[in-house]
């Protein structure tokens, strides 16, 4: 039996397949009809594996063929009929025409005999002539055609007939020029009258004969008719069910397959990437569509799987951003409230110090008053040193937490910019799904285009493409609106590399901020240690205060303008504060910003239903992460 399916795949020729039936195949029916079968089928998958113009050129070729052969049958038929109508009307209607001939050609016989009987004009014995004439040349006629002994006998008596009329005619004319007129009535009333008889009678039974085959041949040609037209119509009903049968497998090889690649990508259109690789035996322009649209559909898998990933990356990163955001702006919350206490702490030192100047100018008594606010002074000197010195840890701490804010934000604008690669991955490979259906439209337009010249018999063809296009049109508006999603994903991840820019600008900022503020903090602590030595001294001066009252009076003018200078730096420390406050504040809004981006991100690519193990897989790679 395989030998007989590779004979039928390899296009051997009738001859040949049927001797190896009669040899090796059992004689039954059945039998017969199975291996008949198997063929049909090994030829089937031949016709699969065509290419579509070959698919459609072969069906509109058998169409043809069929048309063919339908004319050729119909002409021949009518060849027959036309043949049967030519050999009725030239040969048995022709010969009863002459029969007629016969008949009034002896009766124009008599009459021109009767005629000279009765008046002895000699022209009515010209005419006599004549008539024997034109009758002798129908006689001859009529006997050139005739093939039945029947009819031959009757032309022959009828011919004899006819002679021995004319021999009685030629002695009663004779006995009409002697003048013997009795003898004339005698012999045309005995002699005459009963051959003339004769030849009607011969004359009317072959006419009745040539009549009766006439009948017979019509009946024939009837029976042809009726031949023919049950011939031409079982041909047309047969042709007309190979194209049911060629449109309907034609229109199954053809539409079935895309509309199953149009339904997928209507499903992958509204986010569900779950269904198996559609399975096409065809290796047809259609299998290489549906080869492609699986290829197409595990790369978008792959793709929306890593998206899935790096965007769950992306909200941890901008998660920790937020967090690390909130411990600086907490932390610049300290460190403004620190130096806030320290400019309250230099005012008021700078206030003190100008009261005791003008105390000291006012009156030498008030030296125990100095001494108070020298001691007062020293202790508050050495509050702000400590102040000063958390100060400085505080900014130590920030600007860690700031460079680790850096670094996270780094790496998540880094997997947001590869999260912008795979979605233009994901762009070209719609664009590829709208080549490919712009690509079928094209391949119905032609489908239509050959229909339209098949006529009538390329209907069921011109609806095939039609129902192509229609499908193509489908998998095109399906790419086009995979591709606007992620047009949209494209979009808003820009947005979120936008932000993270602007934060880590920010972050920059906030970082060089804090390198100035930390070295204020620096002239701050100096300065302060400053005041606290000048504290030592006037609290030293106060015991000597009798003896160097000059000197004290310079002190303090000292004491009073490094109060000043304290108080300027403290408030511009206070600004510097302030201004690192509100930048961490900025960055944290922009880390909740990009955090906001991350969770839409999430629940844009939500919409896509993946397979159950590839989700699995990418949650535990999010979490080995």
């Amino acid at each position: 039996m395989d030998k007989l399916i590779l004979m039928g795949i390899f296009n051997k020729n009738r001859a040949d397949i049927s001797n190896f039936i009669s040899k090796n195949v059992d004689p039954y029916p059945y039998n017969r009809d199975r291996y008949l079968y198997h063929i049909l089928l090994a030829k089937g998958v031949r016709v699969m594996n065509m290419n579509i113009r070959r698919k459609l050129m072969g069906s509109f070729a058998a169409v043809l063929l069929l048309t063919m052969i339908v004319g050729a049958v119909s002409w021949t038929e009518m060849n027959e009929m036309n043949d049967s109508y030519e050999t009725l009307i030239s040969d048995r209607v022709a010969k009863i025409l002459l029969i007629k001939d016969l008949k009034h050609g002896v009766v124009e016989q008599g009459k021109h005999a009767t005629g000279y009987m009765l008046t002895g004009n000699t022209a009515y014995l010209d005419w006599y002539e004549s008539e024997r004439t034109r009758f002798s040349s129908n006689m001859k006629a009529l006997q050139e055609v005739q093939v039945l002994d029947e009819a031959i006998r009757l032309a022959s008596k009828l011919e004899s007939l006819e002679e021995q009329y004319a021999e009685a005619v030629s002695e009663i004319v004779s006995y009409r020029q002697a003048g013997d007129m009795n003898r004339v009535i005698r012999m045309v009333e005995e002699d005459s009258s009963s051959i003339v008889q004769q030849i009607e009678l011969t004359a009317s039974e072959l006419e009745a004969f040539q009549r009766k085959q006439m009948e017979t041949t019509l009946a024939e040609t009837a029976g042809e008719v009726r031949m023919v037209q049950v011939t031409v119509l079982a041909t047309v009903i047969a042709a007309l069910l190979a194209g049911i049968v060629l449109s309907l497998l034609v229109t199954r090889a053809i539409a079935r397959p895309v509309k199953l690649v149009a339904q997928a990508a209507r499903r992958i259109a509204d986010g569900d990437l779950r269904d198996a690789d559609l399975h096409v035996r065809q290796r047809d322009e259609i299998g290489q569509l549906a080869g492609a649209f699986n290829e197409m559909k595990r790369n978008l898998s792959s793709l929306m799987l890593a998206v899935h990933h790096n965007a769950a990356q992306v909200a941890a990163a901008s998660k920790e951003l937020s967090e690390h955001s909130a411990q600086a702006v907490q932390a610049s919350n300290h460190i403004a409230e620190a130096v806030q206490g320290i400019s309250q702490s230099a005012d008021h030192q700078a206030s003190r110090m100008r009261d005791n100047k003008q105390g000291l100018e006012d009156s030498s008594t008030a030296l125990l008053r100095i001494a108070q606010s020298a001691t007062s002074t020293a202790e508050s000197s050495e509050e702000a040193i400590q102040q000063a010195e958390g100060g400085k840890r505080l900014l130590a701490d920030t600007a860690a937490q700031m460079r680790n804010v850096q670094m996270t934000m780094e790496q998540s604008a880094e997997a947001v910019y590869n999260l912008g690669e795979q979605s233009r991955q994901i762009h070209e490979i719609t664009q590829f799904i709208r080549e490919i259906a712009e690509q079928t439209n094209l391949l119905a337009l032609n489908a239509s285009i050959e229909a339209a010249r098949a006529g009538e018999h390329g209907q069921g063809f011109a609806v095939v493409a039609a129902e192509v296009k229609k499908l193509a049109d489908q998998a095109g508006e399906a790419s086009s609106q995979v591709g606007s999603g992620i047009d949209r994903m494209v979009g808003t991840i820009n947005q979120a590399v936008e932000a993270m820019r602007r934060g880590g600008g920010e972050l920059q900022a906030g970082t060089s901020i804090m390198n100035r503020t930390g070295e204020a903090f620096d002239a701050v602590y100096d300065a302060i240690r400053h005041v606290a030595a000048q504290a030592e001294e006037v609290s030293a001066a106060t015991e000597e205060l009798s003896a160097v009252t000059g000197q004290l009076l310079e002190s303090e003018h000292q004491v009073a303008e490094l109060s000043e200078h304290i108080s300027g730096q403290s408030q511009t420390s206070a600004a510097v504060c302030e201004e690192q406050l509100a930048s961490m504040e900025e960055v944290a809004v922009s880390a909740d910003s990009l955090n906001r981006m991350a969770q839409q991100l999430r629940e844009e690519l939500g919409k896509f239903k993946l397979n159950q193990a590839d989700t699995s897989e990418g949650l535990s790679d999010e979490s080995k992460s």
